[in-house]
């Protein structure tokens, strides 16, 4: 009988010590998780709301990840391009304040939607994804660009 109680008691201590170790983790994650890098998807109407309110803060950045040809073709203003198939865009990303805000398009999302979990990976701290991309930003009505300059 004792043995039993002793068990228990043994297996209550284990389990109540697993689960402050279980706490204490998850604890540390969410720290950990506020501190990583996150992203949002908008619809090209609130990204057009985040470019105006953000017009002239310089830790605001929009990142074209097209070709140059699809960029020259029209892109949004103040667009800085770094091209996705590109196999120096790891490389260029770097050159890139992971601590400012970026809001990152493509053509239709596809590339940007893979570009966003890469900027992820590398400490990027806040990103908006242009859902629909260049497409769905013009099928909107938004204006474009076309000055000759990537934006850097």
């Amino acid at each position: 009988m004792m043995t039993k109680r002793r068990n228990r008691s043994v297996l209550l201590i284990a389990a109540a010590l697993a689960a402050g170790l279980v706490l204490e983790w998850q604890g540390g994650m969410e720290g950990e998780a506020a501190d990583m890098a996150g992203h949002e998807t908008v619809s090209p109407a609130e990204a057009a709301r985040l470019m105006k309110e953000n017009r002239a803060n310089p830790e605001f950045v929009v990142l074209d990840v097209r070709t140059p040809e699809e960029y020259r073709e029209g892109h949004l203003e103040g667009a800085v391009m770094i091209d996705f198939r590109s196999n120096k865009f790891q490389e260029e990303l770097q050159t890139l304040d992971r601590g400012k805000t970026y809001l990152v398009y493509c053509r239709t999302g596809r590339r940007s939607g893979s570009a966003v979990p890469v900027m992820e990976e590398m400490g990027f701290r806040k990103i908006y994804h242009l859902s629909d991309g260049m497409k769905g930003w013009k099928e909107q009505g938004f204006p474009t660009t076309k000055n000759q300059e990537r934006g850097r």
